[in-house]
């Protein structure tokens, strides 16, 4: 009797993890300081963007016309495709024509 009662409250215990649901939470963009963002940069500009598409993949290809190099953009280069997530939940960035930002971007 004791043996049927333990493997009853083993196996229920076993089913409750198996089947328990635990909540769901989007991902937390890690919010740095503009030094911090700029340290991380693989590249940092002013530009605005030119044209924003959509891809397949749920990402923008977002191309920027380049008003100020700021690291790792050479003077003459006037232009730059940026990909970024299409959900604010991925972190992307929903970005607007006509608008100028202050763009650190990273590989």
């Amino acid at each position: 009797m004791k043996s049927r009662l333990l493997i009853s409250i083993v196996v229920t215990l076993v089913l409750s993890m198996l089947f328990s649901t635990s909540d769901a939470h989007a991902c937390t963009c890690i919010a740095l300081t503009e030094r911090e963002a700029f340290e991380k940069s693989s590249a940092s500009f002013v530009g605005s963007p030119l044209k924003i598409e959509f891809t397949s993949d749920r990402s923008n290809l977002v191309t920027f016309q380049i008003e100020r190099p700021i690291k790792n953009i050479s003077e003459d280069m006037t232009k730059i495709t940026l990909t970024t997530p299409v959900q604010d939940s991925a972190c992307g960035y929903s970005f607007e024509n006509n608008t100028r930002y202050l763009i650190h971007a990273q590989e």
